[in-house]
């Protein structure tokens, strides 16, 4: 497979990841609502920025044309496919032990909040 196509409205998010895992870049748009967003955040997580911001589509007309794109422009998407591929191993995505301590930081945020007598409230973990 050379490119996974995500779904629309509600991204495939565990298939993609399955994608990802075996080096095959996700074409994604970022939607309005969290199950539209989800292969955005996985796929930004799959590598560099400079690198994955180039498979996810900031409207319908951009996924589209991406899409196109990257059929007609077999050698530079066979480049841009071998980077990926090579990323992905080293990308936080994959760094399990990083991961689990972002878990553990946003449970530990949510507990103090929730200590405060504060109501649930979105917040980022760095």
């Amino acid at each position: 497979m050379d490119l996974f196509l995500d779904t629309l409205q509600t991204n495939a998010v565990t298939t993609a990841c399955n994608a990802i895992y075996a080096g095959v870049p996700v074409l994604t748009l970022a939607g309005n609502h969290p199950l539209a967003r989800a292969c955005t955040s996985v796929m930004e997580a799959a590598g560099p920025l400079t690198l994955t911001q180039r498979f996810i589509a900031i409207d319908k007309e951009d996924y589209k044309q991406k899409a196109i794109e990257f059929g007609l422009n077999s050698q530079e998407f066979a480049t841009l496919k071998k980077a990926f591929h090579e990323q992905v191993p080293q990308s936080h995505l994959l760094d399990i032990p990083a991961r689990v301590k972002v878990i553990e930081t946003a449970y530990e945020k949510m507990w103090a909040l929730h200590q405060q007598g504060l109501a649930p409230q979105t917040f980022t973990i760095d």
